[in-house]
């Protein structure tokens, strides 16, 4: 885990990085800086499974493929090349090793996410409690509560994440592997090549660090996995916390990264509020990098007479989601090379018109609209 990953000297920092407000606004202003953090702990895992792949697995593959079809070309094929015995038993046991490779690496990647799961609901349940408590109210408000670690951890293999469990995710990435060493190992044979060029073909060259090989497509794939599973277990985590406190939390807000690499989907839904197990969340994609924050009651919701809070305290617990730049509103103010860049001059065109909100860019189903869907959206709107 990273450095970050501890709770010593949590109110310092917030007291440092100016995080006193409204407990919504400390909240929100601390959980993006976490969310910062959690981007760079996705890089560290995601390069701990892939380095794995390189060093345990990739390389018996290369040597299994070099020795076996070495001795295949050597003796001859029998009269069909595909139905040679020895060339079918070689592609079976490269089959069988990335199989028992991935296998090993699910097993890792299980309990790495599981320690996630559990470590973020640990961070948000400090994060929210010394929120409280730099604010002077956490006597005032019912106990924070952290779910067990059980429930925690079976988010793993409880939760799907776009329509898919982890260890569906896995088994395709493993078939895939498979079905592209077989495809590039077959063009090669088909085509001439000898035994080290389709060597090359699969795993690539030193001097391009490998990029250039079927597998670095595994890498890729493995990379994208990793990283929106670690932010699928956080975001369901968070989720988990919060409805074992709902009577403190109400409601969840959508927040995406203010950059030219955020999705049409989390541009439009960066800024809106949905309550606890209700409407998206991240990720919203493959690699989404939006997070989610915990919006808190009012005094009012709490059924505290504001009489009976301190002076002090009063306006810390007003329920109000924090008035912060959402995305809409920040690249209203980019340049307009950037603007085009960002959303295709087409649609940022639309939106500096003004008739389609941020809002609109998406349908019911959180799906981005195309450019002639929305200005057909624009037409109707103006006939209103």
């Amino acid at each position: 885990m990273s450095p970050h990953l501890d709770f010593v000297g949590f109110s310092e920092r917030q007291k440092a990085l100016g995080l006193v407000g409204s407990v919504n606004e400390a909240l929100h202003d601390a959980s993006i800086l976490h969310a910062v953090y959690m981007e760079r702990l996705k890089t560290h895992e995601a390069n701990a499974i892939v380095a794995f792949l390189n060093d345990e697995v990739f390389p018996d593959v290369a040597a299994t493929l070099e020795k076996r079809l070495s001795r295949i070309t050597a003796r001859g094929y029998d009269s069909n090349v595909w139905k040679t015995k020895r060339y079918i038993e070689m592609l079976k046991g490269i089959n069988e090793l990335i199989s028992a490779g991935m296998s090993s690496v699910s097993a890792d990647v299980k309990k790495r996410l599981a320690d996630i799961g559990v470590y973020e609901a640990q961070y948000q349940h400090a994060m929210l409690s010394n929120t409280l408590e730099q604010a002077g109210v956490l006597h005032l408000v019912p106990e924070v509560v952290l779910p067990s670690s059980n429930m925690l951890r079976s988010i793993v293999t409880s939760k799907p994440f776009e329509g898919r469990f982890l260890k569906d995710w896995w088994k395709g990435l493993e078939r895939n592997a498979q079905a592209t060493i077989s495809s590039q190992i077959n063009i090669g044979v088909a085509t001439g090549e000898s035994t080290p060029k389709i060597v090359r073909r699969v795993m690539g060259t030193s001097t391009t660090s490998f990029v250039d090989g079927a597998l670095h497509t595994t890498r890729r794939h493995t990379t994208t996995i990793v990283r929106t599973a670690i932010s699928h277990i956080a975001s369901q985590a968070r989720e988990m916390l919060w409805a074992e406190n709902s009577d403190v939390i109400k409601g969840v807000k959508y927040v995406a990264v203010l950059d030219g690499r955020t999705t049409d989907i989390c541009r439009t839904l960066d800024g809106q509020v949905f309550g606890i197990y209700e409407g998206p969340r991240p990720p919203m994609h493959h690699q989404c990098r939006s997070t989610t924050v915990a919006v808190t009651r009012s005094w009012k919701e709490l059924g505290i007479n504001l009489k009976e809070a301190p002076l002090g305290t009063r306006a810390s617990m007003n329920g109000l989601v924090p008035a912060n730049v959402t995305y809409a509103q920040w690249i209203r103010r980019q340049p307009i090379e950037f603007q085009n860049e960002v959303m295709g001059k087409g649609k940022a065109a639309l939106y500096r018109r003004g008739v389609v909100p941020m809002d609109k860019f998406i349908d019911s189903k959180y799906r981005p609209l195309t450019l002639d869907q929305l200005v057909k959206l624009e037409d109707l709107m103006l006939s209103r």
